[in-house]
């Protein structure tokens, strides 16, 4: 299968090809007769499946067509309000023949009538079925699926540069584009994942000479451009960064919606104008969040015209803290973003789901509740605080005395925890740092609201607390009682 993204207004401006394969995994293949069911209904993602297994020797499609609907599509609004989605990729199978509109077809059709339906009886299936237990499939000629086969720049860059570091993977990539044009394929996108990829884990020079590649393969794309620039603008290069920003801007054809709001960020960053959301995204990876948080406000006191503040933006950045189990730095990213946006019902409701994961039930609440007197509408904000109410019923009532079995000193990785009671609240102090009120799950389980942890006490054979585990950001950490 091959895909191509609309890149331009003329009927024939696409993107270079993509090739899809399906290849073997792991040691063990299954080769034995396989059906694939499809119907009418079969739509989108199931369509490229389908165009995937139908070139399997082995695999027989059995049932309709499919919907004929493969590519991702945008939608807009008209100046008189109606809207309307267009697809904007190009699918096509392996002779080069597109089914968009029409559909995959069966090797075999085989629909369910009205009448089996109201007698609640599957034909296809018991078709299916009795095709394999006859044994009447054999394998099917599929050689044009073995044609024009090429490997992928992007992902041998990926390879080599994990097994042979930069300069090597380099020098292969340029010897691979000095071969035959027709044994590999470009994909920018691919690329882009990659130098992202990169980037996330570290390896910050690697993710720039990716991009690099990607501008001097694609000049055209405004998308590679921005990302050279944020690549350089998170490096500290100002005038590089301003550079390429400037570039995007030029390339940006402003059609696709996603494309203006692209061209709004950087013709402002090309001009100087910070983006908040970006500085702050660089500072809480660079500085931690109190100190971006400072940063975010000091460049606020400056003058309005210097700045930019996205609503949007500021969630999503929100949301892949969250995603990445800093659930802290979320809830300070949806707390500025209140700040900045109090009418708006939908950063109450992200900040209340923030608070939510990290088991502060009263304030998710609260924030939930905040946004559905903004939007009375908000159904999501609605079944919330049923849902935190609910379970805040359901916590297991605990006799408070029970803390004093709890309350001493730990040893972790993290450095000494020091575990105090007041009345009937439980409290967690780790050496140099403030005390955290821990919030009851269980008998032996609390919660760390302000971090996104849980602690959780362990008993010995004696029935003596020994030792703590705490889990944080997907990881689990032991803390033996010291006194």
């Amino acid at each position: 299968m091959k895909t191509a993204i609309r890149n331009g207004s003329r009927h024939d401006d696409f993107t270079p090809w993509k090739y899809w394969y399906v290849e073997p995994g792991g040691p063990i293949q299954f080769t034995r007769p396989v059906i694939l069911l499809t119907h009418r209904h079969s739509v989108s993602a199931a369509e490229n499946f389908a165009l995937a297994m139908r070139v399997l020797p082995h695999v027989t499609v059995v049932g309709d067509a499919t919907s004929g609907v493969f590519a991702d599509v945008y939608g807009d609004r008209l100046p008189n309000g109606w809207r309307f989605s267009v697809s904007f990729k190009l699918f096509i199978d392996q002779t080069g023949f597109c089914w968009e509109g029409i559909g995959v077809p069966s090797d075999i059709r085989q629909i369910n009538t009205k009448q089996d339906i109201e007698a609640k009886r599957d034909k296809v299936l018991e078709f299916a079925v009795s095709l394999i237990e006859t044994g009447s499939l054999k394998s099917q000629e599929e050689s044009s699926s073995l044609k024009d086969i090429r490997e992928s720049l992007a992902k041998n860059l990926a390879r080599d540069i994990n097994d042979r570091g930069l300069d090597a993977a380099l020098n292969a990539y340029r010897k691979a584009k000095a071969g035959l044009q027709s044994s590999y394929y470009f994909d920018l996108e691919e690329l882009m994942d990659l130098g992202d990829r990169l980037w996330k884990s570290g390896k910050k020079s690697e993710a720039v000479e990716v991009f690099k590649i990607g501008v001097a393969e694609s000049p055209w794309s405004y998308a590679i451009h921005e990302q050279l620039g944020d690549a350089y603008f998170k490096h500290g290069n100002s005038t590089q960064a301003a550079a390429m920003y400037k570039k995007a801007a030029e390339l940006n054809r402003r059609s696709y919606p996603w494309e203006i709001a692209s061209y709004d960020d950087a013709a402002r960053l090309s001009k100087g104008i910070k983006i908040l959301a970006k500085d702050l995204e660089r500072d809480i990876d660079e500085k931690g969040i109190v100190a971006a948080v400072r940063t975010f406000d000091q460049a606020k006191a400056g003058d309005s015209s210097s700045y930019h503040i996205d609503e949007n933006k500021m969630n999503q950045l929100g949301y892949q803290l969250l995603n990445r189990g800093k659930t802290a730095e979320a809830i300070e990213v949806f707390k500025l973003n209140v700040r900045e946006f109090p009418k708006s019902s939908n950063v109450h409701d992200s900040l209340g789901e923030a608070y939510a994961k990290a088991g502060n039930r009263d304030l998710a609440v609260q924030s939930y509740k905040r946004s559905n007197e903004l939007d009375p509408g908000n159904t999501n904000a609605l079944e919330a605080i049923k849902r935190l109410t609910a379970a805040e019923d359901k916590i297991e009532k605990i006799d408070s005395k029970v803390f004093d079995d709890y309350v001493g000193k730990y040893d972790s990785p993290l450095g000494l925890l020091n575990i105090t009671r007041d009345g009937d609240k439980l409290f967690a102090q780790p050496d140099g740092n403030t005390k955290e009120e821990l919030v009851v799950k269980s008998t032996t389980k609390f919660q760390v609201p302000t971090v996104g942890a849980e602690i959780e006490f362990v008993r010995d054979e004696r029935g003596q607390i020994g030792k703590i585990f705490i889990r944080i950001s997907g990881q689990q950490m032991e803390a033996k009682r010291v006194k």
